[in-house]
C-alpha cells in the first residue's frame, strides 16, 4: 500500500496479525515496527534513499536503499545500496527485468532507457502538426 501525504511518502506492507473481539470488529490492530518504508527524495522528486520506521540502538532509522543518479536516471556503479523497494528516478516505477537494475523507468504513458535518456514512443499526448 502507497502511503501518501501531499505526494507519496513511501509504503506499507501490513502485517496479517489482526486479533478480533467476539462481534467482528477489530479490537487491536497489531503492527510491527519495520512494516512501513519513507522516502528520502530531493527537489526533483528522485528517490535518494528509501528509510524504515525500525528506530536503530544508535537512535536512527535503518537504511534500507540508497541510489545516486547520472542526468537521465542511470543508478551510479558503486553508488546503490539496494533493496527492494520499486520506485526510484523522479519517482518513477523502475523496471530490472529488461536492461538490468536501475536501467529503465515507467512514466505514465512509456517506457524510458535511462543508460541513454531516451523514450521508447513517442509520446501520445503529443500533438501532430502535420
Amino acid at each position: 500500500q502507497i502511503i501518501y501525504g501531499s505526494k507519496r511518502l513511501g509504503t506499507y506492507i501490513p502485517s496479517t496479525d489482526v486479533l478480533q473481539s467476539k462481534i467482528g470488529k477489530p479490537e487491536h490492530w497489531l503492527t510491527t515496527v519495520g512494516d512501513r518504508n519513507y522516502e528520502l527524495t530531493e527537489h526533483r522528486g528522485n528517490v535518494l534513499a528509501v528509510v524504515s520506521d525500525l528506530k536503530l540502538s544508535t537512535g536512527f532509522a535503518k537504511v534500507k536503499e540508497a541510489h545516486d543518479y547520472y542526468p537521465f536516471g542511470m543508478e551510479m556503479a558503486g553508488r546503490v545500496f539496494k533493496g527492494d523497494y520499486k520506485f526510484g528516478f523522479q519517482g518513477q516505477l523502475e523496471e530490472d527485468d529488461i536492461w538490468g537494475e536501475g536501467a529503465a523507468s515507467f512514466f505514465k504513458y512509456r517506457l524510458s532507457d535511462n543508460r541513454i535518456g531516451r523514450f521508447f514512443a513517442i509520446d501520445p499526448l503529443a500533438t501532430s502538426n502535420g
